[in-house]
C-alpha cells in the first residue's frame, strides 16, 4: 500500500498499531532487549554450580557480558575470577574427601583437574589480556593448584589411606604402579621427588606383603587399570595430564 495516510487508517482500524506498541514493550526495544539478556545471565550467575563445566560458562557470561557494555570491565574481571576460584575450592575438596573414601571416585579429581585446565585456556586469557603481572600471577596459582591436586593423589596412594577390604594389596600395586608410570618424565621428577620416594617406598612395602600373605590374598582383583594412560579412568592419568600441560 502506498498511500501513507491511508495505510496508517488500516493499521489503527485493525488496532495492530497497538500490538506493535505492546510487542516493543514486552520484547522491542534496545534496551528491553538489554534487560531480557541481563536477566539471562543472571539466571546463569546463579544456577553455576562445582559440580557443572563452570569454567566454560563463566567464560560465556564474560563474553556476553563485555557485548551488553553495562559493566565496568575491571569490576567483571575481577567478579568472574573470584567465582572460579571460590567454585574451584568446592569442586577440589568435593573430590578430594570423597577419593579418600573409596578409590572408585578418582573421575571427580580428574574433573576438578579438568576445570584447570578449561580455565587456563579460555576465561584465564581474556581476563588478564592487558595485564601482565595479574596474568603472571594467575598463572602461578593455576600450576600450584595442578601441582597440588597430583601431591594428593600421590599421598593418598602412599598413605594407605583406603581399609585394606575396600583396597586388596593386589590393587595397591596396580593404583601405585600406574601412578609411577610417568617417574622418568623431566618434568614430573622435577615436580614430585618426595612422592616419586615414597610411592616406590609404598609399593616395595606392598608387594612385600602381598608376598607373605599371598594365601591370605583374593586372587582376583577389583581394579580394572586401563591399557591407556591417556584414559581418565587410568591412575597415571592426572601425572600424565599435568606433564602434557606444562
Amino acid at each position: 500500500m502506498s498511500d501513507k495516510d491511508e495505510y496508517e487508517e488500516r493499521l489503527t482500524s485493525t488496532n495492530f498499531d497497538k500490538l506493535l506498541l505492546v510487542l516493543n514493550a514486552l520484547v522491542g526495544g534496545e534496551e528491553n532487549q538489554l534487560k531480557l539478556i541481563q536477566a539471562q545471565l543472571d539466571t546463569r550467575k546463579a544456577k553455576l554450580s562445582p559440580s557443572t563445566n563452570f569454567a566454560a560458562d563463566l567464560a560465556s557470561i564474560y563474553d556476553i557480558s563485555l557485548l551488553l557494555g553495562n559493566t565496568n570491565i575491571e569490576s567483571l574481571q575481577g567478579t568472574c575470577c573470584n567465582q572460579f576460584w571460590d567454585l574451584f575450592e568446592q569442586c577440589k575438596n568435593t573430590a578430594w574427601e570423597s577419593l579418600k573414601k573409596d578409590c572408585t571416585n578418582l573421575h571427580l579429581l580428574n574433573s576438578a583437574f579438568g576445570q584447570l585446565e578449561e580455565y587456563a585456556t579460555g576465561l584465564h586469557l581474556k581476563l588478564f589480556v592487558q595485564d601482565n603481572e595479574r596474568r603472571t600471577l594467575d598463572e602461578e596459582k593455576i600450576r600450584d593448584e595442578m601441582i597440588n591436586i597430583v601431591k594428593k593423589q600421590c599421598k593418598i596412594s602412599y598413605k594407605n589411606k583406603w581399609e585394606y577390604k575396600q583396597v586388596p594389596y593386589r590393587d595397591q600395586v596396580k593404583i601405585i604402579s600406574s601412578i609411577l608410570m610417568v617417574r622418568c618424565n623431566e618434568t614430573f621428577c622435577k615436580h614430585f621427588c618426595t612422592e616419586i620416594e615414597e610411592l616406590e617406598n609404598q609399593l616395595h612395602k606392598v608387594r612385600s606383603l602381598l608376598y607373605y600373605h599371598e594365601e591370605d590374598c583374593p586372587t582376583n582383583t577389583n581394579m580394572n587399570i586401563p591399557s591407556s594412560i591417556e584414559d581418565p579412568n587410568h591412575w597415571g592419568f592426572l601425572s600424565f595430564r599435568f606433564c602434557k600441560y606444562m
